[in-house]
């Protein structure tokens, strides 16, 4: 399980919930993201905690 994986699962569980996937390698990523509703925000590494806070103010509203 990846976590795309755990984002499904969660979203199962808790539909809506806000979802920040992070990855230096994300083969297919793309493609697996766009079938998340609502959307998911995707931050590439290396990133900078700054990145991570103006993501998850995003994803707060």
């Amino acid at each position: 399980m990846d976590g795309i994986d755990v984002a499904v699962r969660a979203r199962e569980l808790h539909p809506g919930i806000a979802v920040l996937v992070v990855s230096g390698f994300a083969p297919q990523l793309w493609e697996r993201l766009e079938g998340l509703d609502p959307p998911a925000v995707f931050l590439p590494k290396p990133y900078r905690t700054r990145d991570i806070l103006n993501n998850i103010r995003r994803l707060a509203v």
